[in-house]
């Protein structure tokens, strides 16, 4: 899947803050074995 970068820096922040979100949710959900 291809990552679009969008070159208005407000939106690459947006982005940034979403990746950075679900990377920790979805670090929550994984159990630790």
């Amino acid at each position: 899947m291809h990552r679009f970068i969008p070159q208005d820096k407000e939106l690459q922040l947006e982005v940034c803050q979403k990746e950075a979100f679900f990377a920790s949710f979805g670090k929550v959900k994984v159990p630790i074995i």
